[in-house]
């Protein structure tokens, strides 16, 4: 699956085609009047429709679209279809197309933004298609996990909430805190979420205690890291120096 911002749906769809109306009525293409003309409708309707008093039925969108001599493709941009091309050809090797997003997770890095993708990769192992929102992103230096994970470059991270609802040992996940990034052991305690794995970062005390509601938390705590290892992009697959990461345990 992937990331929510690249997914296509009808609401989408019909957004986007509002917007074209609108666009081409201020550009004097045709008036309010002149549109109900084409597709054989009133003009206080589509104004109602225009200006959000009236649902834009799937009805009336076929007929928008046929009368203005319109197609879906118009309504989607270039990366869209790249990628919905590139996910079903994956799909038919048996594989899924995981983003790569730019940028890196690491306490001198921004948090990555999942509105824009690097790359793509094309993996094949199974454990991924279980996964409901992944992404790999690149793992800054950070003291207080290099050493343990000196050769891994790259983590595979699931964005799905519910992945990350309830975090616990002895899984790991990605935190933004002030903007940054940082890969940690925690714990839900309350409303109290206890980082670990702190000490040896200077300066950081703030960090092994947050107060978190049920907003904040999923705020915070942004993805479950699944995996870390080697460059997946130049195989294609998850290389076996890899490590696959446990799951919280659930009681």
């Amino acid at each position: 699956m992937l990331l929510e911002s690249r997914r296509v749906t009808f609401a989408l769809i019909q957004k986007r085609l509002l917007e074209l109306l609108r666009y081409r009525l201020r550009n004097g293409d045709f008036t309010e009047r002149g549109l109900g003309r084409v597709v054989g409708i009133s003009q206080p309707h589509i104004h109602n429709v225009l200006k959000g008093v009236r649902v834009l039925s799937p009805d009336l969108s076929d007929m928008l679209i046929t009368g203005l001599d319109l197609s879906l493709v118009e309504l989607l941009g270039a990366e869209e279809l790249a990628d919905a091309l590139l996910s079903k050809q994956a799909r038919r090797q048996g594989a899924q197309a995981v983003p790569v997003l730019p940028g890196r997770i690491g306490p001198e890095d921004p948090f990555p933004a999942w509105r824009t993708v690097a790359e793509w990769v094309v993996a094949r192992d199974p454990e991924i298609r279980t996964l409901r929102r992944p992404a790999f992103v690149r793992l800054g230096a950070d003291a207080a996990i290099s050493p343990v994970w000196a050769n891994y470059g790259f983590g595979l991270l699931d964005f799905d909430e519910a992945s990350r609802a309830e975090p616990g040992l002895p899984a790991w996940y990605a935190l933004r805190w002030r903007g940054a990034g940082y890969v940690r052991q925690v714990r839900l305690q309350g409303q109290r979420l206890e980082v670990l794995g702190q000490k040896t970062l200077e300066g950081s005390g703030e960090l092994e205690f947050l107060e978190v509601g049920e907003v904040s938390l999923l705020q915070t705590v942004r993805a479950r890291l699944v995996w870390v290892g080697r460059d997946p992009m130049p195989a294609g697959w998850l290389p076996q120096a890899g490590l696959w990461l446990p799951r919280a345990a659930r009681s």
